[in-house]
């Protein structure tokens, strides 16, 4: 076979098991890190590299800006829909791919090798996630980064590779933490089938090394010190990431479970989900002496013994096995917690190592006489194996609704994922299949303070608001941190049951935080406009950059400016207003503020605008049929719909 028909055949396998995933949506964390970040549709380069992953407004401890960076760059563009940041996801997948073929060529492991790990890895399903998903963006770079990291440690020479070591490892670390795992591989992949010794190696290689350790204290000044942080660090929930509020022992045992549990859905993937929570996937182990834990930390301390004799005598599978291991430990939440508990995403870049023992295996059975046509026969099973799982998998991905009603149909137990699916039935508008998800998402699991909060958002929109004060006081009631998005639903409540000086105490506990976010803006007018401070209202709706359709905040500020005299503030206002959506009210409202000004012939195309999108509105047409007549100073009717 011609050599460059094996990357383009990996090329032409990713395309082909992805090729029904295609036009894309966006998942769990793509609403906050991609479809409403400003720093995504306005970006600001040094402020992208000085802000944490979530936002100025969080403190995660994470910092990722080359993610960032480059969905402002897919925006800038292509626009903010989904489909070119998953055509993106798909190439660089098939590119991660591909690099790993052409960097275990380079460290020297066999042809076939090689290009059935990189296969393997291509077609696997359990990174359905991180491409389907855009977030998954920061899985892919990074492995992107520590490929290129090998790759040039071995196929570069001269005095340039020490900057493209340097470049290469920043792309890795500033896309996603676990990239510095690559100071661990590197060393053990230098050291594998090492024949000339210690002292020969460190000499032609610590010019590497100290280059590597140099950047990635560079790296870690930036990330402590550099990033801004203006809030305090996010508190942990236990129903996301229970394992931080584990004794260090039971967090160990029940990580090395959790690790065998990876291991068995990289080697047979086929219970898949988009989320892990609940007691359906996970048993926590408190002691070493039960079954449980006796079984778990025997077999992991066999496997790791057993990885460092093989790998001494020179074989595939030690290596894999300690490279793997290596990848894994920033996530594993064995040497300290993390704010991730389980997640296929995080299998991305440990799932190379994977690959390569299992491909290690599968060409060694190829290669015995007696056994190669078996072993050729199972090769082909196992890629058309997981090409068919991965194809299948990717109708999950197809929306939303279509990913959480498959997690609660494989784990019924999925606390979160119930409440993810109440949330987009809601907002598919099946008022009753949410109620019934909310429901069974709290009965799962009664103190789970974001169920709680979405729920009681949910019955406040149903105008349920004693149940959803009641529900909000429960979550407050139980919160382990302030959480000011509560207090505004809470104040938000208040003001609807007419009580506006509670609504106001309550929205006070959010205005730390919260000061110029539209919905307390919006909040805290309302306060004013209840407690007749006109002057106070006006001055905080003004302040809102993207007012919401349900707020009405075009008739509310529109009527306030009008009936102070400030027909231009008004105008203003609501041009600024159709910019955002055009409706019928505002149109209307607009074609008032318009003949108070005398501006007659403006006033009746607005009010010709108003009529065609809500004809059966008689007062538009009034207003339509009096404007001849219309005088400043003189108010046409119905200018408060």
């Amino acid at each position: 076979m011609a050599r460059w028909l094996y990357p383009l055949l990996l090329l032409l396998m990713v395309c082909g098991v992805y090729a029904n995933s295609f036009p894309g949506n966006y998942f769990l964390d793509d609403y906050v890190v991609v479809q409403t970040n400003p720093l995504v549709s306005e970006p600001d380069v040094v402020e992208i590299f000085l802000t944490d992953y979530w936002g100025p407004d969080v403190n995660s401890g994470l910092h990722r800006p080359l993610v960032i960076l480059s969905f402002a760059l897919k925006h800038w563009l292509f626009g903010p829909a989904p489909l070119a940041d998953h055509l993106l996801n798909v190439l660089l997948h098939a590119l991660v791919s591909l690099l790993i073929y052409l960097t275990l060529r380079r460290w020297q492991m066999g042809q076939t090798v090689a290009w059935l790990t990189a296969a393997l890895f291509a077609v696997h399903p359990i990174h359905t996630e991180v491409v389907n998903e855009a977030v998954g963006r920061a899985e892919l770079l990074a492995a992107l980064g520590v490929l290129l990291v090998l790759y040039v440690a071995r196929a570069v020479a001269g005095w340039w590779r020490y900057p493209l070591l340097v470049l290469s490892f920043l792309f890795g670390v500033l896309a996603k933490e676990n990239a510095v795992t690559v100071l661990a591989l590197l060393p053990l992949l230098d050291g594998f089938r090492r024949n000339r010794g210690v002292a020969v190696w460190w000499h032609r290689h610590w010019r590497d090394y100290v280059c590597l350790s140099g950047t990635a204290l560079a790296w870690l000044a930036l990330r402590n010190w550099g990033v801004q942080r203006w809030v305090p660090r996010d508190a942990a929930d236990p129903f996301y990431t229970p394992l931080k509020l584990m004794e260090p022992i039971e967090r160990v045992l029940t990580a090395l479970q959790i690790q065998w549990l990876y291991l068995w859905k990289q080697l047979y993937p086929a219970d898949l989900r988009g989320i892990y929570s609940g007691g359906g996937y996970l048993l926590p182990v408190d002691t070493p002496w039960s079954l449980l834990g006796m079984v778990v930390l025997v077999a992991s301390l066999v496997v790791l013994v057993a990885g460092v004799w093989l790998y001494r005598r020179g074989s595939v599978a030690g290596l894999s096995v300690l490279l793997y291991a290596c990848a894994f430990a920033p996530t594993a939440n064995i040497f300290f917690a993390t704010g991730a508990t389980m997640a296929e995403r995080l299998a991305y870049l440990p799932s190379v190592w994977f690959c390569l023992g299992l491909a290690g295996v599968l060409v060694q059975l190829t290669e015995r006489t007696a056994l190669s046509r078996l072993g050729l026969g199972f090769c082909v099973f196992v890629l058309l194996g997981y090409s068919g799982r991965t194809l299948v998998r990717n109708n999950d991905f197809a929306s939303p609704l279509a990913l959480w009603e498959a997690d609660v149909h494989r784990d019924p137990l999925n606390i979160t994922a119930w409440m993810y699916l109440a949330n987009r039935y809601w907002e598919a508008k099946e008022l009753t299949k949410s109620e019934v998800a909310f429901r069974q998402a709290l009965q799962l699991g009664p103190e789970f303070t974001e169920a709680l909060f979405a729920y009681a958002s949910f019955l406040l929109e149903q105008k349920r608001f004693d149940e959803a004060l009641e529900l909000a006081l429960h979550a407050e009631g139980l919160k382990t941190s302030d959480m000011p998005n509560l207090y505004m639903l809470v104040a938000d409540i208040y003001l609807e049951l007419g009580n506006p000086q509670e609504a106001g105490r309550w929205l006070e506990k959010a205005r730390w935080r919260y000061a110029q976010d539209d919905y307390f803006l919006f909040l805290q007018g309302w306060v004013y406009e209840a407690l007749g401070d006109v002057t106070g209202a006006v001055a905080s709706y003004r302040q809102i950059k993207v007012p919401l359709e349900q707020w009405r905040l075009d008739a509310r500020l529109s009527t306030f400016l009008l009936n102070q005299g400030d027909y231009p503030g008004a105008e203003a206002f609501l041009r600024r207003s159709l910019k955002l959506g055009e409706t019928a009210e505002t149109w209307n409202n607009l074609g008032i503020a318009l003949a108070l000004q005398g501006k007659a012939g403006e006033a009746k195309a607005a009010f010709s605008r108003a009529m065609q999108l809500d004809p059966d509105k008689p007062g538009y047409s009034e207003n339509y049929q009096r404007i001849p007549a219309v005088l400043p100073g003189q108010r046409p009717g119905n200018s408060n719909p």
